[in-house]
């Protein structure tokens, strides 16, 4: 059962929730009383590539430009609004120098908002972003036993490491390969009115295992290669 402190519809202050799984509790930072129909991505198997997994120069660079500069006819943002080239993720730091020299930037709509319409109170304070998540169906809200979802502020997930070498994405582990990831992001983030192809999503998944700016080192990017681990002689 998850139980939550009382908030008004009109509130932008998020509560404290707590999930008991058992004997486990799960302290989260909730929003209550919001309710937007969030997409749930497909599942779509990462592109294999040939060779040595780097894929061919013509899909890395593709994968980059998608990377970069892909909107997909949403609201202006892509990848790399989010996941910068320097950390992977933004800080509040980050979002503070957006809000003063260029308050329209696309990081700035949709989920930054503090309910979605205006505010941007949380993302600056704290660089989060508002997720909807379904609930589980063993799971309710004790004050609210018919909902079916929530609302949850979290912080961006870097991209440094992550993709070539965590097993799991996201941190409820629902995106089960990188272009499943990518295809939810689209979806939840960049409200997409162009729905990407398996051809697009798989060098945008490439180029997140393959280049150097997703790696913080040459001891990791190599061993993402199949290289020796770091720290063990060969």
């Amino acid at each position: 059962m998850m139980k939550r402190n009382a908030r008004s519809a009109s509130s932008a202050r998020p509560t404290t929730a707590l999930i008991v799984f058992g004997a486990a509790v799960l302290t989260i930072v909730a929003l209550v009383h919001v309710v937007v129909g969030g997409q749930q991505p497909m599942i779509i198997g990462d592109k294999a590539t040939d060779g040595n997994a780097a894929g061919s120069a013509n899909e890395r660079h593709e994968g980059a430009r998608l990377f970069r500069k892909g909107t997909f006819g949403g609201n202006g943002r892509t990848c790399e609004t989010c996941h910068s080239r320097s950390t992977g993720t933004l800080s509040p730091a980050d979002v503070l120098k957006l809000l003063l020299e260029n308050p329209s930037d696309p990081l700035l709509l949709h989920d930054a908002l503090d309910d979605g319409v205006s505010g941007t109170s949380p993302i600056a304070e704290h660089a989060t972003i508002r997720i909807v998540r379904p609930l589980p169906p063993n799971i309710r809200i004790a004050e609210d036993p018919s909902a079916t979802i929530v609302v949850l502020l979290r912080g961006i997930p870097t991209t440094v490491n992550t993709p070539a070498l965590d097993p799991a994405l996201m941190y409820d582990l629902r995106a089960r390969t990188l272009a499943d990831q990518a295809l939810g992001a689209i979806h939840d983030h960049a409200q997409n009115a162009v729905e990407p192809t398996e051809e697009q999503l798989a060098p945008i998944a490439d180029f997140q295992r393959t280049d150097k700016r997703f790696f913080s080192s040459d001891v990791l990017q190599d061993f993402a290669r199949g290289g020796r681990a770091p720290g063990h002689s060969r």
